[in-house]
């Protein structure tokens, strides 16, 4: 079995949703306070989080229950891991980023906005 073969069928597939698992167990035992604005509901938004607050970031997005969010994702090996994450959550993905399809993913991001839905970025940090 070839490392590309291992990295794209085995990774790619148990690593996502081990991790949900964890972070649903951690999300079920641990106390949780979300303070979102009332108005969130009404209107499409952009959510925008550093890196290390994805993992929660979906417990407190799913309590709004709106209908859609779409995040945007790298093309890269680790950004696939990340699509397949918010996947677990029931989020759908926008591929690329800004030195990779960086003018389709603003295109497809303001159509999902004026669709309606809510577009999710994490932006690169320091």
């Amino acid at each position: 079995m070839s490392l590309k073969f291992f990295r794209k069928s085995i990774v790619l597939k148990v690593v996502p949703r081990l991790a949900f698992g964890v972070l649903w167990l951690l999300h079920k035992t641990c106390k949780n306070r979300y303070f979102l604005a009332q108005n969130l509901k009404e209107k499409p938004f952009i959510v925008s989080c550093w890196h290390g607050e994805l993992g929660m970031i979906g417990f407190a997005y799913l309590r709004l229950e709106k209908p859609s969010v779409y995040v945007i994702a790298s093309q890269h090996f680790d950004g696939s891991i990340a699509a397949g994450l918010f996947e677990s959550f029931g989020f759908k993905n926008i591929r690329g980023s800004s030195k990779k399809g960086g003018v389709k993913v603003l295109i497809e991001g303001l159509k999902r906005l004026k669709e309606g839905c809510d577009v999710a970025i994490t932006p690169d940090g320091p």
